[in-house]
């Protein structure tokens, strides 16, 4: 199955379940050993070479990133950083969701939550 056809299958990803999103982080390092690698080692994709693989760098290992005026670096490495903290937070309460008996009030709470951080991870990705 691809990414594609795994989010048409499940619909928008702010309803889905823990198990939805581990399966489909698998499913991805599965397709991609450039994804596997990076989520591993928490490094980030940030670009295609001109014959179409990715490029994944370690921004602790990059003293500077080369670039013309106006190509995006900054943002670049902001956006990989929100994204970083949102998807530990996105963890966090996932992992309190599953782990922790909770009143219908709080789980609710966390749910909304992991929407809320689920949005904004799919804004930032898109």
């Amino acid at each position: 199955m691809t990414p594609d056809a795994f989010r048409s299958a499940h619909g928008d990803s702010t309803t889905w379940s823990a198990a939805d999103f581990e399966g489909y982080e698998h499913m991805l390092e599965a397709a991609s050993p450039v994804y596997a690698a990076a989520a591993a080692s928490d490094r980030i994709i940030v670009g295609r070479h001109a014959e179409g693989s990715k490029v994944v760098a370690d921004l602790a290992l990059r003293p500077f990133m080369a670039g013309t005026t106006g190509s995006g670096k900054n943002p670049a490495v902001s956006v990989a950083l929100v994204l970083q903290q949102i998807r530990e937070q996105l963890a966090a309460a996932r992992r309190k969701l599953v782990g922790m008996h909770l009143s219908r009030s709080q789980r609710r709470e966390i749910a909304d939550r992991i929407r809320e951080l689920s949005e904004a991870e799919r804004r930032l990705t898109a």
